[in-house]
């Protein structure tokens, strides 16, 4: 479906439009008869399946067709139960099917798009916050066995089906659209992250790519759960979004920003060119391949403009893994000032034809903590190379050891470069052996001195086999770069080094012996030294391996008396020994292979001094500092960065470098401290703060659904998320439904605020206008350009927002029953979302009469136990009928707001089945009798339970 609008979107294929409209008319009547027939509840039981970014499609139908009913289908994908918490700023993806929700929230990132509700916008930026910190590998990958993990405990899920594919797909969606939102740097460093490793990486050739990219230890792509895909023979889901995703690299390269000057993003370094419309130019990027002999990453921008020049601004993103030491860049030859890294190199000006920006970045190895806050974990470690995660090439379980150095040292001092010469040497030595064509490999335990040299059949490029059948010539003339031929090699003394063990060389053990790997040391230098000679057998293409010592002996294939199985065929593979016999003509054909330089050109980092690369025994431990030591210094250094620099905040990135922690969390907190100051620092009127004037005619009153008076402690102040404020008061945290907060004066304590037209003293207080809200939902309305709908069939009501707002206790602590599905449909979220949604997909059917009906008549008639039980108990403790949970949580005087709501959730569960008389009995029963007073006592120790 997807596809089908992109063919009109992208080709505009009417006919595409016609079939996708059809099946999408078809899906929403199917979901109205099963809502109808069965349950909203059914509707959202289908949900827990994987179901595609179906909100997603039909918010970007919708904004095609401006058809009000697409919009509507979109809605009813919308998961409330995994929406409302990211909603209230939970981490509850914990047991979540990732790509079944990572794709929900770019549902929700288009709603917002569409609609303007700044709701949406904090649920895709909070998700993409609790993601990136606290379920990512150093890979920008996340789930393990296609689910998320508890936060912060990614130590222990390191296997072979960590980060499917499908989820860096969606992933690179989530934060190319909050780095257009916001150009906030740390977006497109990860798009870069994830991207380089994540992606770029699961493709080994044309139709091959990888369902899971294994992370742990001892593991490799091609020897995994899944392995390498077929070109015929695959077709996982994987194959279509990588297949998408190889189709679209010049994606979020580039981001345009309009204005008097026009303003283009340079975000990622990729060889692309670009045909600037509004700059009118064109831009030609060339990103140079990086090495790791020559750690400077290099990118050039020319400019061959045509038609009339015009001014314009390019910023140029400088990466985080980059150096301001050694960085450098220059316009034509001249330097440029840079700024330091994690920030834009703005250029301002006319660009002319054959203009030319380059670009140098150092590129440093690192280390990165796994996301794992156990201490028993605090060594896992990853390395990366600029933004390139690299990967031990081992041979098995924690083979690489770090005993011998310590954590202080510096990475360079342990991990040295490949030499460029050395792809230059990587060889591979065949053999024509009874129709088949054997290769020359190491085989069997590869543990030093147990390794022996096999003949195994000739490998596919990019296996295990290619690897062991791979040696590099180290040969004993340093003078030597490299060879083009054979005859260049001819006469040489050489070594042969496995690929994959550096330091070690194939050495035989005497006449008729096996050859095997052994430490390339000077007391195996005479075993594996040998001399590269023209082949025994005559073939100008061939050559022989003669042994430095005996004289006269060469290395030659043995007959099956000492073969051993090859592991893809059943016939015999030959093994490899010295023999110093060459009487008979098939004794040489024997002794000659062919060479050939390896196929594949290999760029890795390999250790300096030998193939255990080692880390350190001891890691220091690091002492964790709590969320609210973190804030008390973050407070501590804006308000001595604020003393020197006449009151500006300092930029995320310098609190970060300042004071430590995870960028995001350190975000977070500024923002907060930010805000707080912004609002605290006046008693301005109601007026004065911006964004949320009302309008000089709209009625300033408390809505009678909220409590009319709440308690507030001096300079409490509201942290907005759309309909949702959150009050601190205290030890507190009290939601209250739409509206604006004013701060207390300093001078105030714990005081009562009546809701009144006008406040005073600058208490803090919930000011409400229903006319307003109104307004706010029909200029909604109006934007999404929602159209057929009357006045009764409003997307979402006052009453409806006050509704939410007021099950949202209820949908944070019953998350973990939504995760189970079966039990999702008992949340009052889910039920309440479903009966808005069933309300709206029944638009034109019932009669006038009752379409009139309220939004609040029918939640009340609606079935629902909960809502049902909140009007009857408040009838008879002579409320009015509008009395509402908020009230009660807001008025319980109760130090723990949240046990009191599990012991009230755990009342009504109780009370659901039981008549109003009977309820009333239980109620005489439980304050009177011996059994009552268990029972309260066992509720008081479940409430305490549940707040440990």
């Amino acid at each position: 479906m997807a596809g089908l609008l992109d063919q009109y979107k992208y080709a505009g294929n009417q006919k595409a439009l016609k079939m996708l409209t059809w099946m999408v008319e078809y899906f929403y009547k199917r979901v109205q008869n099963v809502i109808a027939k069965h349950s909203i509840e059914r509707h959202h039981l289908m949900l827990a399946e994987e179901h595609g970014g179906m909100n997603d499609l039909l918010y970007r139908l919708y904004n095609v067709t401006g058809d009000p009913k697409h919009f509507l289908l979109g809605r009813l994908f919308d998961k409330p139960c995994f929406l409302g918490a990211l909603a209230l700023q939970e981490d509850e993806l914990s047991g979540y099917h990732s790509n079944t929700h990572i794709p929900i929230v770019i549902g929700a990132q288009m709603r917002y798009e569409l609609t303007g509700d700044p709701l949406y916008e904090a649920i895709g930026t909070y998700f993409m916050d609790i993601v990136n910190s606290s379920h990512s590998y150093a890979t920008g990958g996340t789930s393990v066995r296609e689910a998320w993990s508890d936060p912060k405990r990614l130590a222990t899920t390191l296997e072979t089906q960590n980060e499917e594919t499908c989820t860096t797909y969606n992933m690179l969606k989530v934060s190319g659209n909050l780095f257009r939102w916001s150009k906030e740097m740390a977006y497109a460093d990860y798009y870069e992250r994830a991207l380089t490793n994540g992606i770029l990486s699961i493709q080994k050739g044309p139709g091959v790519y990888i369902y899971f990219f294994p992370l742990g230890r001892g593991v490799s792509k091609a020897i995994s759960h899944w392995g390498w895909g077929k070109p015929f023979d695959a077709f996982w889901c994987c194959y279509g979004t990588a297949s998408e995703t190889f189709s679209k690299l010049g994606d979020s390269i580039y981001f345009e920003e309009e204005g008097k000057i026009p303003t283009l993003y340079i975000t990622q370094f990729i060889s692309s060119s670009l045909v600037w419309e509004s700059g009118n130019t064109e831009i030609h990027q060339i990103a140079h391949p990086v090495f790791s002999w020559d750690p400077i990453f290099r990118v050039e921008f020319s400019f061959p403009v045509k038609g009339t020049v015009n001014e314009a601004t390019l910023n140029i993103r400088l990466p985080f893994w980059s150096s301001s030491v050694g960085a450098k860049a220059e316009f034509n030859a001249q330097n440029l000032p840079l700024p330091p890294p994690g920030s834009f190199l703005s250029v301002t000006k006319k660009w002319n034809a054959g203009d030319k920006l380059t670009l140098e970045l150092p590129i440093n190895l690192r280390l990165e903590h796994i996301q794992d806050d156990r201490p028993d974990f605090a060594s896992v470690q990853a390395i990366l190379f600029g933004p390139y995660v690299l990967a031990g090439h081992s041979n098995g379980d924690w083979d690489i050891q770090t005993k011998k150095y310590s954590i202080t040292k510096s990475l360079s001092e342990w991990i040295t470069p490949i030499p460029q010469t050395y792809n230059s040497l990587l060889v591979s030595f065949s053999q024509a052996i009874r129709n088949s064509t054997f290769a020359l490999s190491k085989h069997g335990d590869d543990h030093h001195d147990q390794a022996m040299i096999s003949m195994l059949n000739y490998p596919q490029p990019g296996t295990n086999g290619s690897v062991n059948a791979t040696f590099r010539l180290i040969i004993d003339d340093p003078n030597f770069k490299g060879f083009s031929s054979v005859k260049d090699v001819i006469g040489k003394s050489v070594a042969l080094e496995p690929f994959d063990l550096p330091g070690m060389a194939v050495a035989h053990q005497g006449p008729g012996q096996n050859l095997t790997v052994v430490s390339n040391s000077e007391t195996s230098k005479r075993s594996s030294t040998f001399h590269l000679v023209a082949g025994l057998d005559g073939n100008k293409n061939s050559v022989s391996l003669e042994a430095d010592t005996p004289k006269g002996c060469f290395v030659v294939t043995s007959g099956a008396k000492s073969s051993v199985k090859n592991r893809s065929k059943s016939a015999t593979a030959p093994c490899v020994r010295l023999s110093c016999n060459f009487k008979l003509k098939k004794s040489k054909k024997k002794a000659s292979f062919v060479l050939s330089k390896a196929k594949k050109w290999f760029a890795e980092v390999r250790c300096g001094t030998s193939y255990a690369a080692p880390l350190p025994s001891e890691t220091p431990k690091h002492k964790r500092v709590s969320k609210d030591e973190r804030r008390a210094m973050i407070e501590s250094f804006i308000n001595s960065y604020r003393s020197t620099n006449a009151g500006k905040f300092p930029s995320v990135s310098a609190i970060n470098k300042e004071v430590g922690g995870g960028y995001y969390v350190v975000r977070k907190i500024a923002q907060e401290l930010e805000h707080k100051s912004k609002i605290c620092s006046s008693n301005s009127s109601i007026e004065n703060l911006s964004g949320n004037a009302f309008d000089k005619d709209d009625k300033v009153f408390s809505v009678e659904a909220l409590s009319t008076v709440v308690r507030v402690q001096n300079n409490a102040c509201t942290e907005a998320m759309n309909d949702v404020k959150i009050l601190d008061s205290g030890d507190k945290q009290l939601e209250v439904a739409g509206g604006l907060q004013v701060c207390t004066s300093a001078e105030e304590t714990l005081s009562e605020v009546v809701l009144e037209p006008q406040t005073a003293g600058g208490h803090c207080g919930v000011i409400l206008d229903e006319n307003h809200m109104k307004k706010e939902d029909a200029k909604s309305l109006e934007k999404s350009e929602i159209t057929g709908l009357d006045s009764s069939d409003k997307l979402l009501t006052v009453l409806d927002k006050q509704k939410f707002v007021h099950v949202s206790y209820q949908l944070l602590e019953s998350a973990e029953e939504c995760k189970t599905e079966s039990e999702a449909v008992q949340s009052v979220f889910c039920e309440l979302e479903g009966d808005f949604l069933k309300q709206e997909t029944e638009l034109g059917k019932a009669e006038d009469d009752k379409t009139e009906q309220t939004a609040s008549e029918e939640l009340l008639d609606s079935g629902s136990p909960e809502l049902k039980q909140e009007s009857e108990v408040g009838n008879t403790e002579g409320d009015t009928k509008e009395q509402t949970v908020s009230e009660e949580l807001l008025d319980s005087g109760r130090p723990e707001l949240k046990a009191e709501h599990y012991q009230l959730l755990e009342e009504e569960k109780h009370a659901k089945n039981l008549s109003r008389e009977q309820r009333d009995d239980a109620e005489h029963s439980k304050q009177s009798t011996l059994w009552g007073n268990l029972k309260s006592f066992a509720d008081g120790i479940i409430s305490m339970w549940r707040k440990l």
